[in-house]
């Protein structure tokens, strides 16, 4: 029952986080620095970090931010997210950062976005090399446009396996 009661309470405030942020659009940009000083601020908490990325993934796949800002955040997001993530053995935190990153490759600044996501794509754990491969195909299908040579980039993400 209280696994249920949780699950609710999850989707509730992921809702009225989203309808609230759609609603007052003046807000995003606050919102989203307050979440980066908080993944800052709370460098290596993983009680603190993996939740943060699954939310800063929910504000992503559902707020637009606009370009300007939204080139800022990324630079932001992927250098903390890079020193977050460096050198860690934790899972869950490692797979909870793949699609907010993934997704910051929307904006057209994304140069440093796709050298993490490289990085990643290398990384000596499977589960992380399929996951990331998983998101960043996601993203460029999102956003077709936001790399040169999109196409050639989804055949190999397609062809090859990330998993052995």
């Amino acid at each position: 029952s209280s696994g249920i009661n949780a699950e609710y309470g999850v989707k509730a405030s992921s809702t009225a986080l989203i309808d609230y942020l759609t609603d007052h659009e003046e807000q995003v940009e606050p919102v989203c620095e307050c979440l980066l000083d908080i993944l800052e601020g709370d460098h290596k908490n993983d009680r603190v970090t993996v939740p943060l990325f699954n939310t800063m993934e929910l504000v992503l796949t559902n707020v637009i931010l606009d370009e300007k800002y939204g080139n800022k955040f990324a630079a932001r997001f992927t250098a903390l997210t890079k020193k977050e993530v460096m050198g860690s053995g934790n899972i869950k935190k490692l797979l909870a950062s793949l699609t907010p990153l993934a997704s910051c490759i929307q904006f057209e600044e994304n140069k440093c976005v796709l050298s993490q996501i490289m990085l990643m794509l290398c990384h000596r754990y499977p589960r992380v090399r399929k996951g990331i491969a998983d998101s960043f195909y996601t993203a460029l299908i999102t956003f077709d446009d936001a790399i040169d040579g999109c196409d050639e980039v989804v055949e190999v993400l397609e062809s090859t396996i990330w998993d052995d």
